[in-house]
């Protein structure tokens, strides 16, 4: 096996399979559980409409006191209806807002601030993760608050009236949530997860927690995908553009460079994903990404073009014990240095590493 400090990328230049007219108006986009893609746009005077690949368009309709969205999540529900979760909240309003399929309002109530994304599974459960501000912000809110049955759970599973039926943080105080990078349903309706600090990966079903990985191979990663035989992790810290497969059964991974048609990288905007499907926004395009499309750009997997997880979490750690770090003082801050880098224990370097399949 390679280690990871060494191991090249392969090269992958996803094909576009949908472009979109004004992609900085879309504000979220999701795969049903049918595999359907559908993108929520906002427009100048802050109404929203939900388009989807198949071609149709929902207008929503005005939806109580909150007329505008501001950066509205999207998901749908099973039987057709669409659920809006707008993320930030300062007052107790209802920020989450059921639809029917032909956008009109139904349903509201609160669900918190500070809400990084939201997934629904085929049982119509939401699954709400929350960002830094949303999980420590409450403490700042009186003691009986509402927000604190949210937010400082880290994640949370509610039904279709908002009652919270599942709160990570407050039965796992050991392992607790700061702040949710990235969040995915399986084929067989596994939430899955991988939050910081930790960057471990770890899955729900129903109320059992499993702690899959201690860490995840690329911290800070943007999107996952589940398949039944590998995880896909997309972006990672200052690596949007990276792709990184791991077998799970053993444990190896391959990396894989994304790229524009003109060879620089495709960092992709946004993503959604669900099971083993992957589309992201990169520029005005949409791009498929699923781990189909993945493996056969990577080809054979042989052991002088795969590393382990391990290797992997071992290059992270010995790369921030040469980055050093910064201590608080109340007059100041004071540098602690890093240690000295070895020879031979170069940076990698992502954006120069492979061509093609290895």
């Amino acid at each position: 096996m390679s280690r990871y400090r060494d191991l090249r990328a392969a090269h992958l230049k996803p094909r576009v399979y949908r472009e979109l007219p004004v992609a900085a108006a879309v504000r979220d986009l999701c795969i049903d559980h049918e595999g359907i893609l559908h993108w929520v746009v906002l427009e100048g005077d802050g109404s929203a409409k939900i388009e989807s690949e198949t071609g149709s368009t929902v207008v929503l309709k005005e939806h109580g006191a909150t007329k505008r969205f501001s950066f509205p999540l999207l998901q749908r529900f099973v039987d057709g209806r669409w659920l809006i979760v707008e993320p930030r909240n300062a007052s107790v309003a209802p920020n989450a807002f059921i639809f029917d399929k032909s956008g009109t309002p139904i349903h509201a109530f609160y669900v918190g601030d500070g809400i990084q994304m939201v997934v629904v599974d085929r049982k119509d459960k939401i699954w709400i993760g929350y960002f830094d501000e949303g999980i420590f912000g409450a403490f700042d809110a009186p003691a009986d608050h509402p927000w604190h049955r949210f937010g400082p759970n880290g994640l949370v599973r509610l039904d279709t009236k908002g009652n919270v039926e599942f709160a990570y943080n407050r039965n796992h105080p050991n392992k607790s949530i700061s702040d949710i990078y990235a969040m995915t349903i399986d084929d067989r309706d596994e939430l899955w997860f991988s939050p910081y600090t930790d960057f471990f990966l770890a899955s729900i079903e129903g109320n059992e927690v499993r702690f899959v990985l201690p860490r995840s191979p690329r911290p800070m990663e943007m999107a996952l995908s589940i398949g039944p035989k590998y995880f896909a992790f997309f972006g990672g810290f200052q690596e949007s553009s990276m792709v990184t497969l791991v077998e799970r059964a053993s444990g190896r991974l391959r990396l894989l460079q994304l790229l524009s048609g003109d060879g620089n990288t495709l960092s992709p905007i946004r993503m959604a994903t669900r099971g083993d499907t992957a589309v992201a926004v990169a520029g005005n395009n949409l791009y498929r990404l699923d781990q189909e499309i993945l493996l056969s750009a990577l080809g054979p997997w042989r052991d002088e073009n795969s590393s382990t997880v391990g290797s992997a979490v071992q290059y992270q750690d010995e790369e921030a014990s040469y980055a050093g770090y910064d201590v608080i003082y109340g007059k100041g801050a004071h540098h602690v240095a890093g240690l000295v880098r070895p020879r031979q224990n170069p940076p990698r370097n992502d954006f120069d590493s492979g061509q093609g399949p290895l």
